[in-house]
């Protein structure tokens, strides 16, 4: 009976935990959204950074 590493191979293994590692790595923003606004003509979002307190305002045109 094979190993479980030589059935699948050092690559596969190996390219499963990079494909973990970026994926956890990947997250999402640590920014809480305040404000989110959308219209037909445009929209408005408020974010603020919880580690400084630092306010970040986003408008788009439609």
């Amino acid at each position: 009976m094979k190993t479980l590493l030589a059935k699948f191979g050092i690559s596969s293994i190996a390219f499963a935990l990079f494909a973990a590692l970026s994926i956890s790595l990947a997250g999402c923003d640590n920014e809480r959204e305040v404000l989110d606004v959308e219209t037909p003509d445009g929209e408005v979002e408020i974010d603020r950074d919880p580690d400084n307190g630092d306010i970040d305002v986003e408008t788009e045109d439609n």
